[in-house]
């Protein structure tokens, strides 16, 4: 019981479940009208589908295409054999069908597109590490696509409909994580050369891929300065943006992808205080 403890704990991993369910939990806020309970549901949802996600990535990685022998693991990294592959595949089963469930108990009081947009998101998630992971360029578009359907589905949960005021605060959160996936490419480089699996790094070269992103995520932190023509919100921005480029140059076992998490968390929690504040 403790080793399948430690697995699930391990494939907890910081950056897409922090960023990522900050990202909801802004959404939820931004819905105005959305109760609680609901609330409450659908943030777990998403955090039984970013653990299906996260177990089949394991599963493809370390005993498919055995990817896994060839990473420096850090604690962003899974289980790395502490769990089988059958309970990896229990678990992603079992995380699969609660999240399945609360979205069709919530599509009751939602309607269908709610419902359409969840499973929208649940289809790229559990479809990217054994087939959209293997195009580079809708590898990159995945994660932030998938995400970016979530938080719509938070908003029409409470809004009712989905309106330029969910829409504009996408974008910017769209671009940080497409500038985050990126940087996870540049950070496999090594691995996927010597597996063979392609990888933008391989193909722009490291250093012309770290310039991609960094432009990605520079953009998306000036378009939520924007938003928000706060002197605070640009400091913190040049802060941030120095952060990352510095944080692109450090190795996968220096802990930099937790920094990166939290780099997302506080960008992110900006833009959720800003709102707070003007309403």
């Amino acid at each position: 019981m403790e080793r399948i403890l430690k697995g699930l704990a391990a494939e907890l991993r910081p950056l897409p479940l922090v960023a990522t369910l900050t990202a909801v939990i802004f959404a939820c806020l931004l819905a105005g009208n959305l109760p609680s309970m609901q609330a409450l549901l659908y943030i777990a949802s998403i955090f039984f589908l970013l653990i299906t996600v996260h177990a089949l990535d394991t599963y493809e990685d370390h005993y498919v295409t055995k990817e896994d022998a060839f990473k420096k693991f850090a604690i962003a990294h899974g289980s790395n054999g502490l769990l089988s592959k059958e309970e990896l595949l229990s678990a992603a089963a079992i995380c699969s069908a609660a999240f399945i469930g609360i979205i069709a108990y919530l599509s009751m009081q939602s309607g269908p597109i709610f419902f359409l947009l969840s499973i929208a998101a649940y289809m790229i998630a559990v479809s990217y590490s054994r087939y959209l992971s293997r195009q580079p360029v809708i590898s990159l578009l995945s994660y932030p696509s998938g995400l970016i359907l979530a938080m719509s589905a938070a908003y029409l949960l409470g809004n009712g409909l989905i309106g330029s005021t969910i829409i504009s605060y996408e974008i910017p959160i769209f671009l940080l994580f497409l500038g985050a996936s990126v940087w996870i490419a540049i950070v496999d480089v090594e691995t996927d050369r010597i597996s063979g699996k392609q990888n933008l790094g391989l193909w722009l070269g490291i250093d012309r891929s770290k310039t991609l992103a960094l432009a990605f995520f520079i953009s998306g932190l000036l378009v939520s300065v924007l938003l928000s023509y706060s002197f605070v919100s640009l400091l913190s921005a040049v802060l941030l943006a120095i952060l990352f480029y510095r944080a692109t140059g450090l190795p996968p076992q220096k802990g930099v992808r937790t920094i990166l998490a939290c780099v997302f968390a506080f960008v992110l929690l900006q833009i959720i205080l800003y709102f707070m504040m003007s309403r």
